[in-house]
């Protein structure tokens, strides 16, 4: 009984991963390989950075699978394939074709006017958002969402199905978008971190400089090599992917975990991460110094700090979550 009842979950998470998957080819991947030329109307950088929210998705994937499976039976597969969400799924697809053909009528954007109430607010936070393409990846993970409930439904039934994905649409939009949504915290992340890596060169025993001018990113460097530190060298992002890896580990522990605890623990992994940039961006310059911008910038930069990133997480989940999590006695809470 136990083999038949663990095969009947590990077809359901299967099951799950390939609509999950199905839905990611549907609406990031298909479309360019269909009609390429969307890329002779709307550059490829600006496609994929500006409109297609990648970060959100996944963060959004990340959070609904362990709401989805935090508990057995959460889940369960049809009898048959519900030929309503079906259609619903197939509707939802065709909105998004819509909105994507908007935006191909829509490109170049235009800003939004000066007195425009979202705009002021909206300048508030980030003083570059002019054009505010944050709607634009809104609205592409609005119908991700849609996509991915009626297809899903298609094929399982599930318990509180609404708010698990209300629950995850919040958080990920939020984690995804904070470093945009705090760019006001930027050029005080920027300017310290440019100070502090000024000061590790120089107790490293480098030759190394510092150069601020208001407006533009500061430059740090050495006699050999330097960089400049931009907004994406905040940290926010690392930061941000910590916060969406830590609330999905406390999800499946919610019931055992020490809430204060885990309040600590959010706490000490930011600063942790923050510190982790700092480490990233010294080993930048390190290699740069010692072995030209190729390694440093085309290796390092682009793989080498997400690496850093995700050891850190692991690390920080691993050390953390025993401590976080409370003992159960025997036969009560989870089963033994």
């Amino acid at each position: 009984m136990k083999e038949q009842f663990n095969l009947a979950i590990d077809r359901t998470v299967r099951l799950y991963l390939l609509v999950s998957a199905a839905v990611y080819i549907e609406l990031y991947f298909l479309p360019a390989f269909i009609a390429p030329w969307i890329y002779d109307i709307i550059p490829k950088e600006t496609f994929t950075n500006v409109i297609q929210p990648s970060n959100d998705i996944v963060f959004f994937f990340i959070l609904l699978l362990c709401l989805v499976f935090r508990k057995k039976g959460a889940l369960s597969l049809r009898e048959r394939p519900s030929i309503l969400y079906l259609l619903a799924h197939i509707l939802s697809v065709a909105a998004f074709a819509a909105f994507l053909w908007y935006l191909l009528n829509a490109y170049p954007f235009q800003p939004l006017g000066e007195g425009n109430i979202l705009t002021k607010f909206i300048r508030l936070f980030n003083e570059r958002a002019v054009y505010f393409t944050i709607r634009f990846r809104m609205s592409y993970l609005l119908i991700s969402i849609v996509c991915h409930y009626t297809l899903l439904s298609t094929f399982f039934r599930g318990r509180n199905l609404y708010w698990k994905y209300l629950f995850s649409v919040i958080p990920a939009f939020i984690f995804a978008e904070l470093p945009d949504m705090l760019f006001f915290l930027r050029k005080f992340l920027v300017l310290n971190i440019a100070k502090t890596e000024f000061l590790l060169l120089k107790i490293s025993g480098f030759r190394s400089f510092i150069h601020c001018v208001p407006g533009k990113d500061p430059y740090i460097g050495t006699d050999l090599f330097n960089v400049s530190v931009a907004h994406y060298c905040s940290g926010l992002n690392g930061i941000a992917l910590f916060l969406m890896a830590f609330m999905a580990m406390l999800i499946f522990a919610w019931e055992r975990a020490n809430k204060v605890k885990a309040a600590v623990i959010a706490v000490f992994g930011t600063l942790f991460m923050y510190l982790v940039n700092l480490l990233r961006i010294y080993t930048i310059i390190l290699i740069g110094h010692l072995s030209g911008s190729q390694p440093a910038v085309d290796c390092f930069h682009k793989y080498g700090g997400m690496g850093l990133y995700i050891i850190a997480i692991i690390m920080i989940q691993s050390v953390s979550y025993r401590w976080m999590v409370n003992d159960v006695p025997q036969g009560k809470g989870e089963v033994q």
